[in-house]
């Protein structure tokens, strides 16, 4: 059996879901209908979304940082080299 793409980071095999970053959960009880929501996956899932976004916005952040400085760099060489 192969397994079913549920969104970008989930994936579903049978009654197994394969959360990128986590791994297999689920394996031994389905999580969709009813149980899905009261063993509050959806929350997990958005709350460690939110974790990894937050974490490569801040390595963005850092690179924006570091291109900016360069930018002055080189408009300073600029203008002496004028």
């Amino acid at each position: 059996m192969s397994a079913t793409a549920v969104s970008e980071d989930l994936l579903q095999e049978g009654e197994q879901l394969y959360y990128r970053g986590v791994g297999w959960i689920c394996q031994y009880e389905s999580y969709w209908g009813e149980l899905y929501w009261s063993r509050n996956l959806p929350y997990f899932l958005r709350n460690l979304t939110l974790e990894r976004r937050n974490r490569l916005l801040g390595e963005l952040s850092e690179v924006e940082n570091r291109l900016v400085s360069l930018n002055s760099d080189i408009l300073l060489l600029e203008k002496h080299a004028a």
